[in-house]
């Protein structure tokens, strides 16, 4: 399939004997359009950063996302992260840190990012049992009992996103089950929304939130025959392709409306905005101006038989045949943006998956203060699992 995004979380969902659910996620965006808090989930497998499966022995970091836009304050913040069955804890690895994984920023009371021990008092993080607690925000104590989490403040603590606080709490476990285990990853935030108020918990599992909630299976990747492949049998969405067409906007939107949680919109040169996406064959914001979207993403057209795999197609002139891509503007907080069924597989059958991803906005990277880090953005986050 053709993508193009500033931020990917990839999963395809649900493996069973004749049939494959296919979930793509997408998680951070480039402009915040937040009007209440939000929480949400990721996982990154640190052991394999260019990508691939989820294999025994493979360190992963369980993440939670709190992400506040200007106007709402939350109090006594902490964030509690399982340690999910099939894993287990590596010492001393909770984190506080910003969505670029930078982990000291300004000066006190706002460096409260870091890496912490596992004991229960010495520092922000801790880890009682199978819990690993941590204490969010610029006021924010050592030690886990009720009210030592601190206050964020969205858009004026520390760390800053396009004009949102954006602060990630984390911790590293290393798969340990048998193949096929299944690995659920479920948190709570708690917060109090006064100063002297009592915390509310916002849970994160398969009862609650469950559209956040992460599940992913251990597997063992096998070499793959390719002397022998057979056809493409994605036959949705012009067999991953999206189509081709002469007008810049694909006049009907490829994803159905009942299996995506965005909405299709047409581009522009401020638009997809978060949680949008465009269905195009040329990312410019304004054919007629070649003025690009929000002033900074990439030109560039699809990627299906691209002379150059690395770089894709060149931008279709208008008027001309090219073929579609989606350009999504996800969420911060990962969400659905397609499902799909593959039928009639067979058993005891290898199955190739490919994709290809590209960020569209490479220097749209933020340091903690808020300032525009061109070195890098938002770097893509792509796993192919498959999970029960």
């Amino acid at each position: 399939m053709n993508l193009s995004t500033n931020s990917i979380n990839f999963v395809d969902k649900f493996l069973f004997l004749k049939k494959i659910y296919l979930l793509l996620l997408f998680c951070a965006s480039f402009v915040s359009k937040l009007y209440a808090q939000d929480f949400g989930q990721m996982v990154y497998n640190v052991s394999k950063p260019n990508g691939g499966g989820f294999g025994v022995g493979d360190t992963m970091e369980l993440r939670v996302a709190v992400i506040l836009p200007p106007g709402v304050t939350i109090y006594k913040t902490q964030v509690e992260i399982d340690i999910p069955a099939n894993t287990t804890l590596i010492p001393n690895s909770t984190k506080i840190a910003t969505i670029a994984d930078q982990t000291l920023w300004g000066i006190a009371p706002l460096s409260v990012g870091g890496v912490f021990t596992d004991a229960l008092n010495d520092d922000k993080g801790m880890i009682s049992g199978t819990v690993a607690t941590l204490n969010l925000g610029d006021t924010a104590l050592n030690g886990q009992p009720f009210g030592n989490g601190g206050v964020i403040r969205g858009n004026i603590s520390w760390p800053l996103n396009n004009g949102s606080t954006f602060v990630v709490a984390s911790v590293r476990v290393r798969l340990s089950g048998a193949l096929n285990a299944i690995v659920l990853q479920t948190c709570r935030i708690k917060y109090a929304t006064t100063p002297t108020g009592a915390q509310v918990t916002y849970t994160i599992d398969a009862t609650n939130n469950p559209t956040k909630a992460i599940r992913y299976q251990i597997n063992q990747l096998s070499p793959l025959c390719l002397i022998n492949k057979g056809p493409n049998i994605f036959d949705n969405y012009n067999f991953g392709t999206f189509g081709t067409g002469t007008t810049q906007n694909r006049p009907v939107p490829p994803l159905n409306a009942a299996t995506t949680a965005l909405t299709h919109i047409g581009i522009t040169t401020g638009s997809p905005n978060d949680g949008f996406y465009s269905s195009v064959n040329n990312t410019v914001g304004n054919v007629a101006t070649s003025a690009k979207v929000f002033g900074v993403w990439d030109i560039i057209g699809d990627h299906t038989n691209a002379l150059n795999p690395a770089t894709g197609n060149p931008p279709t002139p208008v008027g001309t045949n090219g073929g579609y891509l989606l350009l999504i503007n996800a969420n911060y907080v990962p969400s659905i943006s397609a499902i799909d069924t593959l039928n009639n597989l067979c058993p005891n059958t290898q199955y190739d998956y490919q994709g290809w991803f590209r960020n569209v906005c490479q220097g749209c990277g933020n340091n903690a203060s808020g300032g525009v880090d061109t070195a890098s953005g938002v770097l893509p986050n792509v796993v192919f699992g498959q999970c029960l």
